[in-house]
């Protein structure tokens, strides 16, 4: 039974998703169960059909359940069992993270290059020049030189300022559901630095790394610089033969990789999600065989469909996944802040292994955006950002659809800051890159996301809307249209 409390700050929508995906996890709602008709729930709990079908958008978004043509929606197969008891890895952290404030005691003695510049640029990355809130940033700058004290003076912890760990750990755990303590919380100079310290934990010799075909080239070039061992695994079907789920974790099982590297909210840069069932799947194949899971939650913010869905690590029991945040998408790629946030057995090795290292993103920076938390302008600020994305993406899509329509496949664009894009006519990227310059146009080619050739999607290109005005966008896509058709 729902039970809505219309005195609640928590959206009705809401409460009606946490009910029904509450009843599912427990097994109230059994596999293949069909969901109550939205209309008749709608009229059963007196509140608008809007309101039940923004929830059941959200179920299936996040693989609870799937929408059947005639059926309505039913209940998705999900082996919630080999996630391990609830509340049991909590437990275990603490535990593991005395173990290693122990252990600390006794060592204490690009995105793209352009080089021209052109009128219509559809980069991905970028913020918009001006959004930069400098003012803010400048007051808070100085009241943290003023009240600095001794801070200015030290080197500070290693892992980073524990205030701003502990702003981010609650932040963090209340907007993805990520289980951790501000100890776990580990601040970084961006993804890259952050990736390439982490793999000194592992040993190339030994650990291969199991990375999403296509998936982000930053992080491939990582792993190459660092010696390891780098096997793709496709997320979409190649031969349409199998299903892509089953393409994946075949390869992952035959991967024999002790890391894997995944973008699960919105996959880099195909844009597509990753259901409940294969995060379970996921899990489960990182509990079997000891392998660590790197979760890059990179745009979570950005969902304009449906809202945030809750991060991997949450539903992580055993202690096998490490999560990735970064600043640069709402704030300021330019910054270059970033933090991951570490199992407790990869604490105790990053505590051994950076024992006499200084945290090397400066003091300053991390004070700043401490406040600018703490006095909540980060909540603000990102709800305007998140405001000003949906605008340009509704634009970017409607502009597709009048001046493209019927001539282009597009994949993705519910969440991200970019979409990929083809013409049916099957010309190759390069030849579509050109074209459009012609015209003014910068669009991007994808066949660096690729380690393996050839490969599916060569006729693709990323279109992105992260710092191109809103105002651009109409006239960039009927350019387009002239430059392509």
């Amino acid at each position: 039974m729902i039970a809505l409390d219309f005195e609640s700050p928590e959206p009705l929508y809401q409460q009606i998703y946490r009910s029904i995906r509450d009843d599912i996890v427990t097994r109230n709602l059994p596999a293949g169960a069909k969901l109550i008709a939205i209309r008749r729930l709608a009229d059963d709990l007196h509140v608008a059909r809007n309101t039940v079908e923004t929830a059941y958008l959200q179920l299936a978004a996040e693989g609870y359940v799937a929408s059947r043509p005639g059926s309505g929606y039913i209940v998705e197969d999900l082996d919630f069992d080999s996630l391990g008891t609830p509340g049991s890895a909590a437990k275990r952290a603490k535990e593991r993270i005395e173990r290693a404030m122990q252990s600390q005691e006794r060592f204490r003695d690009e995105p793209f290059n352009r080089h021209d510049k052109l009128a219509y640029d559809f980069t991905y990355g970028d913020r918009p020049v001006g959004s930069f809130p400098s003012q803010i940033w400048k007051s808070l700058t100085d009241e943290a030189l003023f009240t600095a004290n001794n801070k200015a003076a030290c080197y500070g912890d290693g892992l980073g300022e524990p205030d701003l760990r502990r702003q981010i750990a609650q932040r963090v755990h209340v907007s993805r559901g990520v289980n951790c303590s501000a100890e776990q919380v580990v601040i970084q100079p961006g993804t890259q630095v952050a990736l390439g310290n982490l793999l000194t934990l592992f040993d190339p010799a030994r650990d291969a790394v199991a990375m999403e075909e296509p998936g982000y080239d930053g992080v491939s070039t990582v792993l190459r610089n660092r010696g390891f061992r780098r096997i793709p695994i496709p997320v979409r079907p190649l031969d349409g033969k199998k299903a892509g789920s089953q393409v994946f974790f075949d390869a992952l099982e035959a991967s024999g990789a002790s890391l894997a590297f995944c973008t699960p909210s919105n996959q880099f840069p195909t844009g597509m999600t990753m259901p409940l069932s294969s995060r379970i799947r996921m899990l489960d194949w990182a509990k079997r065989t000891g392998a660590f899971i790197i979760e890059d939650d990179y745009c979570r913010e950005f969902r304009y469909e449906t809202r945030p869905i809750p991060s991997l690590q949450s539903l992580d029991e055993n202690d096998r996944v490490i999560y990735m945040g970064t600043l640069s998408k709402v704030l300021s790629p330019a910054l270059r802040m970033s933090y991951i946030v570490l199992p407790p057995e990869l604490l105790e090795r990053w505590r051994t292994v950076f024992a006499n290292y200084y945290c090397p993103v400066p003091w300053l920076s991390q004070e700043t955006l401490r406040l600018f938390m703490e006095k909540g302008h980060w909540d603000r600020y990102t709800r305007k950002t998140v405001t000003e994305y949906r605008k340009r993406r509704n634009a970017l899509m409607a502009a597709i659809e009048r001046e493209l329509d019927g001539r282009v496949d597009v994949l993705g664009g519910q969440a991200g800051l970019h979409l990929l894009m083809r013409t049916r006519d099957e010309r190759g990227q390069d030849e579509l890159v050109e074209a459009a310059k012609t015209q003014g146009v910068r669009v991007y080619k994808t066949e660096k996301y690729w380690m393996g050739q050839p490969h599916s999607m060569e006729d693709y290109v990323l279109v992105g809307f992260s710092s191109i005005k809103t105002e651009l966008i109409d006239e960039g896509i009927r350019r387009l249209a002239r430059a392509w058709f």
